[in-house]
């Protein structure tokens, strides 16, 4: 989930609201990985979401930062149905918001009730791309020439994650994506304004899909994008 402000802004409603009227509901919990250990410093996002994929999300709400030992609450909350995700940038575990059919919901019966709900975060693969740029395009026109921009990301089902820039060099970046193991899916590379191509020199006509399954026993997929001009 992203736009951590509008998550701030929105618990403040949250809470305003629940203040006038005497609500106080409370939803507690705690995140683990898939061996049951607990996991510190998650960002779990709540947001009022309908319990499915195939609505479109609201993206609003609150989040909060995991304790020591995974702990997490969400008080002066309104009765409703709520969606949980958690987040560890940069990290291997998965969103349970992501690559699933069934989003993590809890319902607040009444405004007074206290629920409480386990997020699990199963391991995943952070598949690094490196996008070569000899000419140094990139640095030369991103933020600074109108259109260009680079895209790179996979659809993880509920929401789309960007690819995030690991280190810089002088002929590139390396970027990386967290993806499931032994499960099919296509990083999505797209570009208006640069000239792409593959690793084999083929060209990257504004927009490829590029199918990639990595698998628990050996993980070793890797992706390679080069940057040779601008349109």
């Amino acid at each position: 989930m992203q736009g951590n402000a509008r998550f701030l802004t929105a618990v403040a409603l949250f809470i305003g609201a629940s203040s006038l009227s005497g609500e106080a509901a409370t939803i507690s919990g705690n995140v683990v990985d898939s061996s049951n250990h607990a996991v510190a410093s998650a960002i779990v996002t709540i947001s009022e979401e309908p319990a499915s994929t195939s609505a479109p999300a609201a993206m609003h709400g609150a989040s909060t930062q995991t304790a020591t030992d995974g702990t997490f609450s969400f008080a002066s909350l309104q009765a409703g149905t709520y969606l949980l995700c958690a987040q560890v940038p940069h990290g291997t575990l998965i969103d349970p918001c992501q690559w699933t059919t069934t989003l993590p919901h809890i319902s607040v019966a009444t405004s007074t009730s206290t629920s409480s709900i386990t997020l699990t975060m199963r391991s995943g693969y952070r598949l690094p791309i490196r996008v070569d740029d000899a000419q140094g395009l990139l640095s030369a026109n991103e933020g600074k020439t109108a259109g260009a921009h680079l895209l790179i990301g996979v659809n993880g089902r509920y929401h789309f994650d960007t690819a995030v820039i690991d280190s810089t060099d002088s002929a590139g970046r390396n970027v990386s994506v967290l993806v499931p193991f032994d499960t099919s899916f296509s990083v999505s590379v797209q570009s208006r304004f640069f000239k792409l191509q593959d690793a084999t020199g083929n060209t990257i006509n504004k927009g490829a899909a590029f199918p990639v399954t990595v698998s628990s026993a050996a993980p070793s997929a890797s992706l390679n994008v080069k940057v040779v001009g601008t349109n």
